[in-house]
């Protein structure tokens, strides 16, 4: 939007000062030409004068001046030609400049407003999608979902024990955790249109539109395997002695006015029941009834 804005402010402003020369052009124009129409009268008025004395009757005057006019008005109109086809040429080569420099900013600006997008939208931690980037394209999702009642399958994230982590291993070696823990869950969604994002402090959110129960608790198996095989060592983890996940995995079919904090409350229930039951471990609800454990 706001690119768009300023491509219409430059066109505007190129246009008013194409304007602006184009009257200079035309002002130069009229004054060379009047010039011109003065400079051909005085020339014949001179130089009839001093052939007066010369030429014998009034008609050979008049058509002594009367060549003379048109041999004036030829060079006159080339003169002419050769002014106009100079403006032409300086207004074209200006608006070529005009619109080679407002190609040149543009493409700058479009480069920095998508660095400027991205780094809006993502974790600089972790490198991952943001809250923020997950609350405006999962809503987006789920609005083109519900025009066709299609599948949409949320994955909440919580790392096992992470606070008990950080006091043992320093504030530092957490956040070298929470960044390898964070690339691997965003390695297994491999659609386009899947995406991973962090939700908030040690918790994940992984977005699966048109992904089905089953479908889902196969990502949430394949989450939970790789992130225990990073190997990374948790002693005051009660689950395991390496650093694990717990999941909380819901599935429906989207329909209209449904809001993505429904989906996200549901995802949570089932990530407590994970933690309830031992953690490392997903917990299946269905988004409208039902519940299945697995991911021991």
């Amino acid at each position: 939007m706001q690119l768009r804005k300023a491509w219409v402010r430059f066109f505007f402003c190129a246009l008013l000062i194409i304007g602006l020369l184009s009257a200079v052009m035309l002002i130069v124009f009229y004054n060379s030409s009047a010039q011109l129409e003065a400079d051909r009268t005085e020339k014949i008025e001179e130089f009839v004068r001093s052939q007066r004395n010369l030429l014998g009757d009034a008609e050979d005057i008049q058509q002594l001046t009367n060549s003379l006019a048109e041999q004036f008005q030829e060079q006159r109109n080339r003169a002419m030609a050769a002014i106009a086809l100079w403006c032409l040429a300086l207004t074209s080569v200006a608006l070529i400049a005009f619109m080679l420099l407002g190609w040149l900013f543009f493409r700058h600006a479009d480069t920095e407003f998508k660095i400027m997008d991205d780094l809006t939208n993502m974790d600089t931690l972790t490198e991952i999608y943001n809250r923020r980037y997950m609350e405006n394209e999962l809503q987006r999702i789920m609005n083109s979902l519900s025009r066709s009642n299609g599948l949409l399958s949320i994955l909440l994230i919580d790392i096992d024990f992470y606070k008990l982590y950080n006091d043992t291993y320093g504030h530092q070696q957490g956040d070298v955790c929470l960044k390898a823990v964070a690339q691997t869950l965003a390695d297994v969604p491999n659609r386009a249109t899947d995406f991973t994002a962090r939700y908030g402090g040690e918790e994940f959110a992984v977005v699966l539109p048109d992904t089905a129960g089953p479908g889902a608790c196969t990502i949430a198996n394949k989450l939970l395997n790789n992130v225990y095989a990073l190997n990374i060592p948790h002693e005051k983890n009660a689950a395991a002695p390496y650093v694990t996940i717990s999941i909380g995995v819901t599935s429906g079919r989207v329909v209209y006015m449904q809001d993505w904090k429904d989906y996200m409350k549901r995802a949570d229930e089932a990530l407590y029941a994970s933690k309830h039951n031992g953690r490392n471990r997903y917990t299946y609800l269905d988004f409208q009834a039902g519940e299945k454990n697995g991911g021991d």
